[in-house]
């Protein structure tokens, strides 16, 4: 976990959230409230007050958004409705404007799927999936993943976005994205969304997959339970800058 912020609480946890991660890392603070636990692999403890560490995605540029907007067909899906296939088309990008609302069974195939303003919102009892996928957010776009929703979403491992499940606007600044979801729920990539806040509530769980947070703030609270095991899953790791003591 890394963070360019600031600010005293850029990286914070809270609630009875459980995290097991490699270092946590910050250019400002961390912060621990409640029941909060955490375990470190790599490091010896969280390291705060550190300089801004490099990008790691920076040379991944924006996806060129399609000149027509797309819909879902199929309604809700669900049991009574079955399941629901989107398809990235052709071109290999689908835009959606103004926010996408699921609420049902629905399985995104390999692609780049644009959410180009308003908010991606999965309702609760809905059951989202995809292998292969990065989803792309700009014009303010917000991820809003209800507490009941199970959302089990991989990015590609290979190609451009290699590694980016989630992937915001370098320019979307003030934009908060909401990560909520059951004990089943995992995603395996990285949430990158430099100029953005992350905030993971609620179950989510990121068992069986592996995470990358990178965003402008991270917050992680609730009953969260997020271990990292990225093992062949073709992510880019930042150069985090080391700090420095003095020993006498």
């Amino acid at each position: 976990i890394m963070s360019n912020s600031i600010a005293d609480d850029a990286v914070t946890l809270r609630g009875s959230t459980d995290v097991e991660t490699p270092c946590i890392n910050s250019v400002g603070g961390f912060e621990v409230g409640g029941s909060a636990g955490y375990t470190l692999t790599d490091c010896r403890e969280a390291r705060v007050n550190l300089p801004r560490a490099q990008d790691p995605y920076e040379d991944v540029q924006p996806p060129t958004l399609p000149s027509s907007c797309s819909n879902i067909n199929g309604g809700g899906g669900g049991p009574n409705g079955g399941l629901v296939t989107v398809s990235a088309g052709p071109s290999g990008v689908k835009r959606f404007c103004n926010g996408l609302n699921l609420s049902g069974d629905y399985e995104f195939e390999p692609g780049v799927y644009v959410i180009d303003g308003g908010d991606f919102r999965i309702g609760a009892q809905a059951h989202v999936q995809g292998d292969g996928v990065t989803f792309y957010f700009t014009d303010g776009a917000r991820a809003r993943f209800n507490g009941g929703a199970t959302v089990q979403l991989t990015a590609p491992n290979t190609g451009e976005y290699a590694g980016l499940v989630f992937f915001g606007d370098r320019d979307d600044y003030g934009v908060d994205h909401t990560f909520n979801g059951t004990a089943d729920s995992h995603i395996t990539g990285a949430i990158y969304t430099p100029a953005s806040d992350i905030s993971f509530l609620g179950d989510f769980s990121g068992q069986d997959g592996c995470m990358q947070l990178v965003g402008y703030t991270v917050e992680i609270g609730g009953n969260a339970d997020i271990t990292t095991d990225c093992t062949g899953v073709g992510l880019t790791f930042p150069k985090i800058p080391g700090d420095v003591r003095l020993v006498e």
